[in-house]
């Protein structure tokens, strides 16, 4: 018979019995009960942000916005009064959060549903002023009430803190939800076959046009070649340089990288601007105009445009080769050592082992590299925004530059006949492009994972 010291009923703590313990703030709270009531406005809280984050998409909630503001403070104001009168000590900053939303509900209530005038370029709904209000007084509340239900324990701080941090992140997801289901819907209802094989462009011998994306798509997929076609070389060369030589160059070469990737986008979009104007010399049916400016052939001369595709493929390369220096000198680096031993033992040199075993297992971090860089270079509408044209002359390598996402931004502010025919397939062409860029980024996924079991997979398994 085992004998216990002290207490003859009491038995060593087990592990099932730890298992089954409360948390340290739940715990806590269960020793102060008046901690209880911060329950009330912790639910509120939440009803709160989620009819907050739902005005995001429609503006149904306003029927209940100035009430939840109100009965937000109310229960924030009746757990602030309990805990007073139970501990005798005053929550200000909790008397603060109450008055807020009460004085901001009572307002709401009293302001016109719509809002116009006052310098406005528009009309406003009341939920462009509730919405934000109640999200952020509910957000706030919420991680009091959490840090005052489990009584400033660690693991309340650290949940108050998680409830003031996930809110903006559910903001911002409702926000990209939103686009992203409309133009999906809107898209795939006003989607034909037929805008895949047609370009636009005036019928002849007719004041009408007709509805397609063909240029566009064409002009995508030429964009995103020539841009890689420009970029691998240099990015690989950048990626080995700061791997395997490291040095004065190599140290140029990162820091050069750096700011490249750094630099505004519209920097690089207005260089190109720059030296399409000094193009502006040459005559137009010169190779230098063609290749800088782009043109199309009228019947009696050509007629310059603002910008090539090889132009716009050359400095949308600029943007893409830190994306293909950076991942090359990763996968470099990730080389397991023994590897490299191995190969310096057998005597193999500089070179060869560059060639048969350091680029070949930094092969899927490349693949992966090259694909989102044409997935970048196909939605970077910033470089070619001032060059760019809606495809009506055809697609070559000399001809005005166009893609998917200009297609997309002309369909509002793009030529007049454009306009009309084509703003209400806006979505469409969106569409095309989110299809684009998520298979492309599909696409980098398989590789990456293939390329890495052909030439990893005997050493990593």
């Amino acid at each position: 018979m085992t004998v216990y010291g002290g207490d003859a009923t009491a038995a060593p703590t087990t592990s099932s019995a730890r298992r089954f313990r409360l948390p340290a703030g739940l715990d806590e709270a269960r020793q102060h009960p008046e901690s209880l009531v911060y329950a009330l406005p912790l639910a509120v809280g939440i009803i709160g942000l989620f009819v907050s984050l739902l005005a995001v998409v429609s503006n149904a909630t306003d029927g209940i916005m100035s009430a939840l503001l109100v009965l937000l403070g109310l229960a924030q104001a009746a757990a602030v009064a309990v805990r007073r009168a139970r501990t005798g000590s005053l929550d200000r900053l909790g008397v603060g959060l109450a008055l807020l939303p009460l004085v901001t509900g009572l307002l709401n209530a009293l302001m016109p549903v719509w809002t116009f005038g006052y310098d406005l370029n528009g009309i406003l709904h009341r939920t462009v002023f509730s919405g934000p209000a109640l999200f952020v007084f509910a957000t706030a509340i919420s991680a009091l009430s959490i840090r005052r239900l489990l009584v400033a324990a660690p693991s309340g701080q650290d949940l108050a803190l998680g409830a003031v941090f996930m809110g903006p992140i559910l903001l911002a997801v409702m926000g990209f939800l939103f686009v992203l289901v409309g133009i999906v819907v809107n898209g795939a209802s006003k989607f034909q076959l037929s805008m895949l094989t047609t370009a636009w462009g005036q019928i002849p011998g007719q004041n009408a046009y007709n509805v397609g994306y063909l240029n566009n798509i064409l002009g995508t997929f030429l964009l995103i070649g020539l841009t890689l076609l420009f970029a691998i070389l240099p990015g690989v060369g950048a990626g080995v340089f700061m791997s395997e030589y490291p040095g004065r160059l190599a140290r140029v070469i990162n820091f050069c990288a750096t700011m490249l990737r750094g630099i505004a986008i519209f920097i690089i979009g207005a260089a190109a601007i720059g030296v399409v104007h000094l193009a502006d010399a040459f005559d137009s049916n010169s190779f230098l105009s063609l290749l800088l400016r782009g043109g199309w052939d009228d019947g009696t001369r050509i007629q310059a445009q603002r910008g090539s595709f090889v132009l716009a493929a050359f400095f949308m390369a600029m943007l893409v080769m830190p994306i293909i220096a950076r991942l090359t000198e990763e996968g470099l680096r990730s080389v397991p050592r023994e590897m490299r031993e191995g190969s310096v033992g057998l005597g193999a040199t500089d070179g060869y082992s560059l060639r048969r075993i350091l680029l070949p297992w930094a092969a899927p971090n490349v693949m992966t590299a090259l694909i989102l860089a044409g997935a970048e270079a196909a939605g970077a509408l910033a470089v070619i925004w001032f060059m760019a044209s809606v495809g009506q002359h055809g697609v070559n390598l000399f001809s005005s530059v166009t893609d998917l996402d200009f297609a997309v931004f002309a369909s509002i502010y793009g030529p007049r006949p454009y306009y009309d025919t084509m703003l209400e397939n806006q979505d469409v062409g969106a569409l095309l492009l989110l299809v684009l860029t998520i298979s492309l980024t599909l696409i980098a996924m398989l590789l990456q994972r293939r390329f890495a079991k052909r030439y990893r997979g005997s050493i990593t398994a």
